[in-house]
C-alpha cells in the first residue's frame, strides 16, 4: 500500500506585520491597530496584606464592582523582569578597590557574590493593563471610566512610548529577555 502524499500549502510564511495587528504608536501615546486603538498602562501593586480587613473588603467590592460594570476588552497582564543590581555591583567593586582593611574586602566580595546570585536568580513582577477601543472617542470614554472606578482601588499609570514598546516585543517573543527600568 502506497501512502497519500500529502499536499503541502507554500503560501505557509507570513510576514510579521501580516499577522500582528499592531500599526504605530501614535503621537499621543496609544497604538494604533487595524481593528481600532490599543494602549497600555502599568498596574502599581499594593500589599493588600498589610491592610486591615475593611481596607481589604472595600479593595474586594471596588474590584467586584469595576469587573460587573466594565462590559469591554481588557487584559492584565503580569510579566517578569530580571533583577537588575549592576550599580550596587559597581558601588561595591569601587569600595572593594578602595579599602585595605582584609575583612571589610572579605565581607564586600561576600555582597557582591550575593548581588550576583539575585540577578541571574530573583525576577521582578510587573503588571500592566491593556485597553481595547474602536475609536478615539471610545477610548476617551473608557480612559475616563478606568480612572473613575479602577482608581480608587488600584494606581494605573501611563507609561511612555519606549516602554510601551518593549512590552509589546516581549508579549511577541516570549523567550526573550529584556531589562525595563
Amino acid at each position: 500500500m502506497e501512502k497519500k502524499k500529502q499536499k503541502r500549502n507554500k503560501n505557509v510564511m507570513h510576514r510579521t506585520t501580516e499577522l500582528l495587528p499592531l500599526l504605530r504608536i501614535n503621537d499621543r501615546g496609544y497604538i494604533e491597530t487595524k481593528t481600532g486603538i490599543l494602549d497600555v498602562f502599568q498596574i502599581l501593586p499594593k500589599n493588600i496584606k498589610a491592610a486591615n480587613m475593611d481596607e481589604q473588603e472595600r479593595a474586594i467590592y471596588l474590584l467586584t464592582l469595576f469587573y460587573r460594570s466594565y462590559k469591554d476588552d481588557f487584559k492584565i497582564v503580569s510579566l517578569n523582569y530580571p533583577t537588575v543590581t549592576t550599580q550596587q555591583q559597581e558601588h561595591i567593586r569601587y569600595a572593594i578597590s578602595q579599602t585595605e582593611n582584609e575583612t571589610y574586602k572579605y565581607y564586600l566580595k561576600q555582597m557582591l557574590y550575593e548581588l550576583k546570585d539575585i540577578e541571574t536568580r530573583s525576577f521582578e513582577r510587573e503588571y500592566y493593563f491593556f485597553v481595547f477601543a474602536n475609536s478615539v472617542t471610545d477610548y476617551e470614554d473608557k480612559l475616563m471610566i478606568i480612572d473613575q472606578q479602577l482608581g480608587q482601588v488600584l494606581t494605573v499609570e501611563e507609561i511612555d512610548t519606549e516602554k510601551k514598546e518593549k512590552i509589546l516585543f516581549k508579549m511577541n517573543n516570549l523567550n526573550s529577555r529584556i531589562i525595563i527600568g
